[in-house]
């Protein structure tokens, strides 16, 4: 059997206030085109579809026409679980009657479903932390891989089946993980890490939440998220990860589309000259603050999402302490506004931002 295992998709996402929805769009059509050139006969969806557990309807719209097209025109089987985005009871809505059609969201209770196709065997296990497995089981854990181990012990597996186990967590092979700032952190502290060493008994485990693909173990894999989310992402490869349970081969397929997402580094003089449509974030290589930097740059590059100085950062924290004592109100303000935004206040803004410290200088507390 050809599988499909890919995750974090993370639908009606934005990244400082610019949409990402229509590159999503065509990520998924991607995904389409490699479901039917491939011949997939399963997807696996390993948590966090949505960005957050209340989606805009754009989003919802958007997963609705994937699963439709991939079912009914394809005639892929689903397994999609929750993750720690995702509201696991908005997610699994009407998943009884989803089921008869080829979509399988297993549910979040003791019991652990195994969805049979062919000679495969897929168990799910959506996001759960300690607290509900606690409640769940009625009982306390010393740790989450205590009460993950307990959750899965009544798995019997057929050895003469392909067995595969999906779930969305932090697991961790023989070194710790690292995650990036667009991945929601599930816990702190070592003590609600889950060993690799947990599924060993499975052919194979489709895992989701870490943005990067890694390979922890035989047969232990994180596709990383087919999109970029984060300006710590801009190096990473997106891609999706294909599976085949005869010859138990792995790949990972790089996913390329119209726009990526980079970090550009250098002189705003330079940088001002080039062009392009990709989503960028600057690093500013100058000694002094440039004049709405942002907006001037977004002329070239509509795709502008953040703005850094390199130089700067470092000799703030030596300088402010000896100047801010200096400065008024205003000019604090005004500079503050200047590194966050990139641009200096216009006039009205600033008339208004003067007039809000004179009021305030007035109250009595």
């Amino acid at each position: 059997m050809k599988i499909l295992h890919t995750a974090d998709l993370h639908l009606g996402k934005s990244l400082n206030e610019y949409s990402l929805l229509d590159l999503q769009k065509e990520m998924l059509e991607e995904l389409l085109d490699v479901v039917e050139k491939e011949e997939i006969e399963l997807v696996l969806l390993a948590g966090d579809i949505y960005d957050r557990s209340l989606p805009p309807k754009e989003a919802v719209e958007l997963l609705s026409s994937f699963l439709t097209r991939l079912t009914r025109r394809l005639g892929s089987k689903v397994i999609m679980i929750s993750g720690n985005h995702d509201s696991h009871e908005r997610l699994g809505y009407a998943s009884e009657i989803l089921s008869g059609m080829g979509l399988y969201i297993p549910s979040a209770g003791k019991e652990i479903e195994e969805t049979r196709l062919g000679d495969v065997s897929v168990y799910s296990v959506p996001y759960l932390d300690r607290t509900y497995l606690s409640y769940l089981y009625e009982m306390s854990f010393k740790n989450l891989e205590e009460a993950f181990s307990h959750h899965i012990s009544s798995i019997e597996l057929d050895s003469s089946r392909f067995n595969i186990f999906m779930t969305h967590h932090y697991i961790l092979g023989s070194a710790a993980l690292e995650e990036s700032e667009s991945e929601r952190p599930l816990f702190l502290g070592a003590t609600e890490n889950i060993s690799a060493g947990l599924f060993k008994e499975f052919d194979y485990v489709a895992l989701g939440h870490i943005h990067r693909m890694q390979g922890l173990a035989d047969g232990v894999y994180y596709p990383g998220s087919p999109l970029k989310y984060s300006k710590g992402e801009a190096t990473k490869t997106p891609g999706y990860l294909l599976l085949d349970t005869d010859t138990k081969k792995v790949d990972f397929r790089e996913l390329v589309l119209s726009k990526d997402l980079v970090v550009k580094r250098g002189l705003f003089s330079e940088l001002i000259k080039e062009t392009s449509g990709d989503l960028v974030f600057f690093e500013l290589e100058d000694d002094s603050y440039q004049p709405q930097a942002m907006a001037r740059l977004k002329k070239n590059f509509p795709g502008a999402l953040g703005l850094s100085y390199l130089n700067l950062s470092s000799n703030l924290s030596v300088e402010s302490s000896r100047k801010v004592q200096s400065m008024d109100y205003l000019s604090l303000f005004e500079k503050f506004y200047l590194e966050s935004l990139g641009r200096d206040l216009d006039k009205k803004e600033r008339e208004l931002v003067r007039d809000l410290l004179e009021r305030s200088s007035h109250e009595t507390y």
